[in-house]
């Protein structure tokens, strides 16, 4: 919903943490993505609609509720195990990624939680019967880039493609390549500098 919603990259989305939105605050809801996680290696600011950010809450609600966990513990004097239940509320730091489901403390990879994210994805298009591939290709038709296709297209479809490139965060584009060119910027640093 997510990537729908913001036509982000999947790492990008992937590298966010609970102290990068602004879920208490202001209307539309804001959110901080990282250079350090985007392609062009850029900080940029995106917006939630309410609908994704009431999801958002509504999920690290879920994430940091108090759970049941039963483990075995072996007694040393037999052999036979004892099951232990005990109730645990995970602790909510704001530096925790939002999608990191695993609950250690140690601060994931997004490269291992996107091959997770993917799998998941490939499960349920499999399960929804959307999990087709492209003819001769093992590629699916249906990707999680797909999401991000979708928002550049609904948005140039509006007659706002140049804000289309903005809102999902490329850093440019042919046309304004073009304009910049017809002002006398002629090289990629100049270019760079405006």
């Amino acid at each position: 919903m997510l990537l729908a919603s913001t036509g982000m990259r999947a790492q990008e989305a992937l590298s966010l943490r609970i102290k990068d939105f602004d879920l208490e605050g202001s209307v539309p809801t804001r959110f901080s993505v990282r250079g350090e996680y985007t392609k062009t290696r850029t900080d940029r600011t995106a917006f939630l609609t309410n609908e994704m950010a009431q999801q958002l809450k509504l999920w690290i609600d879920y994430k940091y509720r108090t759970r049941r966990v039963s483990y075995n513990v072996q007694h040393n004097t037999t052999s036979k195990n004892k099951t232990v239940t005990e109730y645990r509320t995970p602790i909510k730091d704001d530096s925790d990624q939002v999608f990191a489901v695993y609950q250690n403390k140690a601060i994931m990879k997004t490269l291992s939680l996107y091959r997770d994210l993917v799998k998941s994805f490939a499960k349920t298009l499999d399960r929804t019967g959307k999990g087709a591939r492209e003819d001769g290709n093992r590629r699916r038709q249906i990707t999680l880039h797909s999401f991000r296709r979708f928002v550049k297209t609904t948005i140039s479809d509006l007659g706002y493609a140049d804000y289309s490139e903005y809102f999902i965060g490329h850093s440019g584009s042919t046309y304004w390549l073009y304009i910049l060119a017809q002002k006398g910027f002629r090289k990629s640093r100049d270019i760079q500098k405006h």
